[in-house]
């Protein structure tokens, strides 16, 4: 059975993506091999997978599940990516409506040609002020939901932290994440401009992350009382705008190849 497939990326974050409305998709199949094709050098290679879904609330529904096959809420660039994908694809509209598992989103093209998006709400900070001990480290982090679980963490110089020892230390902290954590570390550069690196559950580190970085706008606004702020991450910058009664994040989605799967030679 050959399946096709898109793969797309949002500034570095990566997904393999499957129309289930235009074609019949085993989910369930592609779910239980996810791993394996989402495995670099040997599989397609990505973050994980996103299946773009019939939606009876929206244009369409996103269900998205990590590289080791585990099921997350949300991914901001996965969603940038699906909401370009049907405003080419599947929808003449030029705003779309995105159910996930956190809520639903709209987005349209700006005129520079990036995605930008209408959350479902800005992300909650629910705790300034814990720590978290790695090692003989001890950290403060902010515990915050973007429809999914962050621990935002400031640090002065992110690009010299072991995030391959810190990251899944964190992450793995089932006493204080119950069900895991994305992790994110971000340093200012300056008024209104951070940059992060970003340790994802179920992935490892990533390039980028949309609702990591929303999660460090988030806090950092708090402490520079700005509207509008810029995330740079390994893979490019997004950005945050804080609006009365509205939140935006605007960025790339962009196509990289498409392809058939061979579901059998993967079984």
């Amino acid at each position: 059975m050959h399946i096709p497939f898109t793969k797309m990326t949002g500034i570095g974050n990566d997904y393999i993506y499957f129309d289930g409305i235009t074609h019949a998709i085993p989910v369930d199949q592609i779910i239980a091999i996810t791993p394996k094709i989402s495995k670099r050098r040997f599989g397609i290679g990505s973050d994980g997978v996103i299946f773009i879904l019939p939606s009876e609330n929206a244009d369409a529904r996103m269900q998205m599940h990590n590289a080791d096959g585990s099921r997350s809420e949300m991914c901001g660039n996965g969603l940038r990516c699906v909401m370009a994908y049907c405003l080419y694809h599947l929808t003449d509209k030029s705003t779309v409506r995105i159910e996930t598992d956190a809520g639903i989103a709209q987005g349209r093209f700006t005129k520079d040609g990036l995605i930008q998006v209408e959350m479902f709400g800005e992300p909650l900070i629910e705790n300034e002020k814990e720590t978290l001990h790695v090692g003989d480290r001890i950290f403060s982090f902010s515990r915050v939901n973007v429809g999914n679980p962050h621990a935002v963490i400031a640090h002065d110089h992110i690009d010299d932290i072991p995030l391959e020892i810190w990251g899944p230390a964190i992450e793995n902290n089932k006493n204080l994440f119950p069900h895991r954590v994305n992790t994110e570390f971000y340093e200012v550069i300056s008024p209104g401009h951070v940059k992060m690196r970003v340790w994802e559950r179920g992935s490892g580190e990533t390039y980028a992350c949309g609702t990591g970085a929303a999660a460090v706008a988030a806090v950092y606004r708090k402490i520079c009382q700005l509207d509008q702020i810029k995330v740079t991450l390994l893979g490019g910058d997004l950005t945050f705008t804080f609006n009365p009664n509205q939140f935006l994040m605007t960025g790339p989605a962009t196509y990289v190849a498409s392809g058939s799967l061979d579901l059998e030679g993967w079984i």
